[in-house]
């Protein structure tokens, strides 16, 4: 008893007898973790050679001092934190500059250059292990380190750090092997009664923990390089569909879309219906419905274009006093009524459109290009399918300013003015960037001066299409990083809300009016025709859009598309260009379409990964396509299989040391359900008075007598009034123990892992 006593005071890590060089290499996944996620910050660097093996020697110095030479450990902490403290002094100078930098990469700022920290990550490394071995080693307080490692990972994206398999692999290694060792072998404060069983338990976790240890540094570096971004469509499938479940539980899912908020995540679509669309006749071209106008970009938003400002400097540019009204008026449907007016003999009719929503956005409509609202309607445009409109298409636009009628001549007049009045305004409104927080886009553009709006219009489209692939999972955007510039310089992925909002603020740089617009883009294959002879359309959230439109002499405000098409392809088109002028302009300036016009050191674009959308649907699978994602889910199942064994020995003492709160007749039970599962004495209830001769019977090496002593200490404990002793207690469960010894030895190999960890009888 003495040498029981003598063995349960002493410390948790010398207890750990079993697995001392398991804690060693958890203790190095922890730290090398750390330095692969501080590794992974942009425009840092250190010499890599000198640092891990530093890491390395370093780390294990101090678990040394920890499990074998406690005695030193205080002083030697003392004496390292001097150590530290007194190089900082010395290199305080260095170490400031360095500090700087890091501080600076982490919030974001743009137009770093590449600085060697090597001194700051030997520093960290010494703060590091110290922090990790006081607390895991000495203090035992594992939750610390818990919530340290889980906020490094779950902070990392939001700050531009893009944590790799290896740091992750490693930090889960630190996370959960720790926290095995820590249940089973410092058990909270408290021995369990068995500590011989309890050694050997640990011994044969600690080769389980050592081989998944091992498992996970060879693996570490092929599965960050092959299966990174499987793991991470895994997390985005996953994701989109929780998106899609709150949206649908909130109700949220049939609001159409309004304003121009930008969303740093990824894009996630319910199919919940928002519009219902009639027209008179099908469109021919791709019906845009715009329900913004971007004016000034704020980052991550873009406030509503206004246009009464420009209306009120333009009366008193036209010297229209107090007719505002009708310049506002006469500016919304001026290209409908100038393109009617060329319509001569038997012109094309203007397309007659009801747009009604399933859950109203009052405030908001979703207004089509070239159009007007016609008066037979009611004086809010209503009509019994929804709001009204009549509008023409883009390739039915025919405005010829010398060709009208002689009665129309002076309204003509009157439109030119107002004309040339907002294109002043406009080129003064729609120009306007925040250079100051765009330095990258800004020196870009300064870079590549470009004349003609083709010719602009050609770059910007090169430019996006060479830099950039589609994908609507690109991942979150950090908060210290303006969306555009990431999207542009940094990460190369993104889907309608990047691609319009990067073009648009490209061309207002080259000083072309631009906005940003968002509403819904709806293809003539989407209209079916009804009984009425009515062409009708259900928009769902999936046709939600956003894009740039640009201001034009002869049309006005004119979408253009920078999204590529689902297969790639440039999209961009106005009046006057079209692929083949692209195609021309392409050729003069000797731009490959194939080779970005940016170069990034950091970020290489794999087409294969990122050019088609993740899709998750449960029909028609190719598994071929799903391949990394099946290798990778495989390496998991084969992970969790190494570990099971921990967590059944786990699982096992946390039963057993439940025992030590049981009372005497809690524990008979324990063992009476032990003897019938194992086939031995299945009718009996423990009452019996023969129940010692049978149990001697089955336990040879037990005495008779302790068998009476255990079943009248039971009867005691159930049909007196007078309570066990702690003794007699202890005497009953040392019987059960020893009983479960002997049964064990008596079974085959299937039935010891069934009576051993599933049962936990002993």
């Amino acid at each position: 008893m003495a040498e029981i006593e003598l063995k349960m005071e002493k410390p948790a890590v010398q207890r750990a007898a079993g697995c001392p060089f398991v804690s060693l290499l958890c203790l190095w996944a922890g730290v090398f973790g750390s330095l692969f996620f501080f590794d992974s910050l942009y425009a840092v660097s250190f010499s890599g050679w000198i640092v891990y093996p530093f890491a390395f020697l370093f780390a294990s110095l101090l678990w040394y001092l920890c499990s074998y030479q406690k005695k030193f450990v205080l002083k030697v902490f003392l004496m390292l934190v001097c150590l530290s403290g007194g190089s900082g002094i010395l290199l305080y100078g260095r170490l400031r500059h360095q500090l700087e930098q890091v501080m600076d990469s982490i919030l974001g700022k743009a137009g770093l250059e590449t600085m060697e920290i090597t001194e700051t990550a030997l520093l960290l490394t010494v703060i590091i292990s110290l922090c990790f071995s006081l607390v895991e080693f000495i203090l035992h307080i594992h939750a610390i380190l818990y919530l340290l490692t889980f906020g490094l990972l779950l902070l990392s994206p939001l700050v531009g750090i893009r944590a790799g398999m290896k740091t992750i692999l490693l930090f889960v290694v630190f996370q959960s092997v720790f926290w095995v060792i820590d249940r089973t072998v410092r058990g909270g404060g408290k021995q369990p009664l068995f500590l011989p069983d309890l050694q050997r338990l640990s011994e044969k976790s600690a080769q389980v923990m050592l081989m998944i240890v091992a498992a996970c540094f060879l693996a570490a570096l092929p599965l960050a390089a092959n299966f990174e971004q499987n793991f991470y469509h895994v997390v985005y499938g996953i994701e989109g569909y929780i998106y899609r479940s709150l949206q649908h539980i909130s109700g949220k899912e049939g609001i159409p879309v309004t304003g121009g908020k930008m969303n740093r995540g990824n894009q996630y679509h319910t199919g919940a219906d928002h519009l219902q669309l009639r027209v008179s006749r099908r469109p021919e071209e791709n019906l845009y419905l715009r329900e913004f106008s971007g004016g000034e970009y704020l980052g991550d938003d873009w406030t509503r274009s206004s246009d009464e400002a420009l209306f009120s400097n333009m009366e008193e540019e036209l010297q229209w006093k107090g007719w505002e009204y009708m310049i506002r008026s006469m500016y919304y449907s001026m290209y409908f009524a100038l393109n009617s007016k060329m319509q001569t003999g038997e012109s094309l009719q203007p397309i007659t459109l009801a747009v009604k929503q399933y859950q109203n956005t009052f405030g908001h409509d979703y207004v089509p290009y070239y159009s007007h609202r016609p008066r037979e309607y009611d004086e809010h445009g209503y009509g019994a399918d929804g709001k009204m409109f009549q509008f023409y298409e883009q390739k039915d636009m025919n405005i010829i300013w010398d060709n009208v009628p002689a009665e129309f001549e002076g309204m003509r007049d009157y439109y030119y003015a107002l004309l040339e009045a907002y294109i002043k305004e406009a080129k003064a409104a729609y120009t306007q960037v925040p250079k100051d927080q765009l330095p990258q886009l800004t020196k870009f553009v300064a870079e590549h001066p470009m004349e003609s709006l083709d010719e602009i219009t050609a770059f910007i489209l090169y430019t996006l299409n060479t830099n950039a692939v589609y994908t609507k999972t690109p991942g979150q955007v950090p908060m210290n990083r303006d969306i555009v510039e990431y999207f542009l310089f940094d990460s190369g992925q993104g889907y309608c809300q990047h691609f319009a909002a990067t073009a648009t603020l490209l061309y207002r740089l080259y000083g072309i009016p631009a906005r940003y617009a968002t509403g819904y883009m709806v293809s003539p294959s989407d209209f079916e025709l009804e009984e009425d002879g009515i062409w009708h359309a259900v928009v769902t959230d999936e046709s939600a859009h956003a894009w740039t439109e640009i201001f034009l002499e002869d049309y006005g405000w004119t979408p253009i598309e920078a999204t590529p098409g689902t297969d790639g392809s440039i999209m961009g088109s106005y009046p006057g260009f079209g692929s083949e002028e692209l195609q021309k302009l392409l050729k003069e300036r000797k731009w490959n379409i194939k080779t970005p016009s940016i170069t990034r050191e950091d970020t290489a674009l794999n087409p294969s990964v990122y050019s088609t959308e993740h899709k998750w649907s449960i029909h028609k699978i190719d598994l071929k396509k799903y391949e990394k994602a099946i290798w990778i889910l495989g390496s998991c199942l084969i992970y969790s299989l190494l570990l099971a064994p921990i967590f059944l020995d786990y699982h096992r003492l946390w039963r057993l040391k439940k025992m030590e709160t049981m009372n005497c007749r809690r524990v008979f039970d324990k063992f009476i359900n032990m003897l019938h599962a194992t086939n031995y004495l299945s009718a009996y209830d423990g009452t019996e008075e023969d129940l010692a001769v049978k149990l001697k019977e089955v336990l040879p090496s037990i005495s008779q007598e302790e068998l009476i002593k255990m079943q009248k200490i039971v009867s005691m404990a159930a049909y007196s009034f007078q309570s066990p002793t702690w003794e007699e207690e202890e005497c009953v469960r040392g019987i059960y123990v020893r009983a479960a010894g002997i049964i064990y030895e008596t079974l085959n190999w299937r039935q010891k892992l069934w009576f051993r960890y599933w049962k936990t009888f002993g």
